[in-house]
């Protein structure tokens, strides 16, 4: 089974993130190691960019292995919104 994740180095991030996301992508040096860390992801990229990848991964990247998830719209602000903080 995986290690657990500490909270506190999920603080602010919404569930969907918790619960999907983290489980291809780390944070904090915790989750998986799928997709890239999202540590600093901020930093590289602009929120346009991030709600374009999360929206349609293969439009932004063809070939990619991340899949379309078909998020919502207002789990997408989430997303964007918490991964600006990171």
């Amino acid at each position: 089974t995986a290690a657990a994740i500490d909270p506190t180095v999920l603080e602010g991030a919404p569930d969907y993130f918790k619960t999907v996301c983290i489980g291809c992508h780390s944070v904090g040096g915790q989750g998986g190691n799928v997709g890239p860390t999202l540590d600093g992801v901020a930093s590289r990229f602009e929120p346009e960019y991030l709600r374009k990848w999360i929206s349609d991964p293969q439009a932004v990247k063809p070939g990619t292995s991340m899949p379309n998830l078909g998020v919502e719209p207002a789990v997408l602000d989430e997303l964007v919104d918490y991964l600006g903080t990171l």
